[in-house]
Parts: structure tokens; C-alpha cells; sequence
């Protein structure tokens, strides 16, 4: 009788996990010798099974050595399609999760998302470009502007009409 423990088998990766691996696989090839600042373009590789496609989504990242990962985009190899975020929706979470600037410049980024639509496009995906959310890109209008200066213009009328009953109370 053996008492050996029975090996531990690792389950085959399943045909979207395997397209997934290859796509992550040749993403990090094409940008082995790429920085953009300090960070690394790499992509997430899908675990042994998507289950069906549903877990199919890749993220694509800026990663630096700290381990300090900015998720840029996502790929999901089932739909052919890609999206990734503009520089100035990076730049403005960059800036306000972590209080500073991004260390590399929108023509760099660019030049980062050019190539990246030309490696997906070769694997038959297409890449976009995420629309920034309206919070992001709306500068304050004039009907908010407008509407501030109301409520504040009510706010010290109430003010100074409550000073006044005050004072006469006391009086």
C-alpha cells in the first residue's frame, strides 16, 4: 500500500482561455521593450476556464516596478473588441486616487494606444477609445454657476434676517 499523496492535476485551459492567453501572450511581446514613464504595458491572461466566455474579459495595464498597476483598458476575446481610456480620464484618476501626475505625456500614451490597435487589430480585434464619463469632461455651466450664486445669495439674506430678529429679541 502506497502512501503517496496522489499529484495535484492542473485542469486543461478551456479554447476562450487558450485564445485569451495567446492574445495577452503576444500583447506582452509586442511591448517587451516599451516604457511609458516608469510603467510597463502588459495584459492579464484569463485563468483555465472563462466559463463559457463569461469571464473572458482581459484588462490591459501600465504596471510600474513598485507593483503600483494602472488598469487602462480591457479586451474581451469572445466579442473581437477592445476598449481603453483616454489619456485625460488617466491623468484625472491618477490625480485624484494618488495625488500626483502622471509620469509620462499624452503624445507618449498616443504613440502607446497606436501601437496597441495595431497589435489587436492583427489578432482581429478592434480597438476603441472609452468615452470619458460627463463628470469628467463638463466644466461647471452657467445654469449651475448661476444657481450657486442664488443659493448663496439666500443663504445671507436668511442670515442676516435672522441676525436682525436675534438682535431685537435681545433687545
Amino acid at each position: 500500500m502506497s502512501t503517496d499523496k496522489p499529484s495535484q492535476v492542473t485542469p486543461p485551459r478551456t479554447d476562450v482561455a487558450l485564445q485569451g492567453a495567446r492574445i495577452a501572450g503576444t500583447f506582452r511581446g509586442a511591448f517587451a521593450d516599451t516604457k511609458l514613464g516608469s510603467h510597463t504595458p502588459d495584459m492579464t491572461s484569463p485563468e483555465d476556464t472563462t466559463h463559457g466566455g463569461k469571464l473572458a474579459l482581459q484588462h490591459v495595464t501600465l504596471r510600474k516596478p513598485s507593483g503600483l498597476t494602472l488598469v487602462v483598458g480591457t479586451v474581451n476575446c469572445v466579442e473581437h473588441a477592445a476598449e481603453i481610456h483616454p489619456y485625460a480620464y488617466l491623468a484625472g484618476m491618477n490625480q485624484e486616487r494618488f495625488k500626483v501626475a502622471l509620469d509620462f505625456d499624452a503624445a507618449a500614451y498616443q504613440e502607446f494606444v497606436d501601437k496597441a490597435r495595431g497589435v489587436l487589430h492583427d489578432l482581429g480585434i478592434e480597438l476603441s477609445i472609452a468615452t470619458m464619463p460627463a463628470s469628467l469632461t463638463a466644466a461647471p455651466s452657467a445654469a449651475t454657476n448661476s444657481a450657486l450664486r442664488r443659493t448663496i445669495f439666500t443663504l445671507l439674506v436668511g442670515l442676516v434676517i435672522g441676525g436682525v430678529v436675534v438682535w431685537f429679541a435681545l433687545r
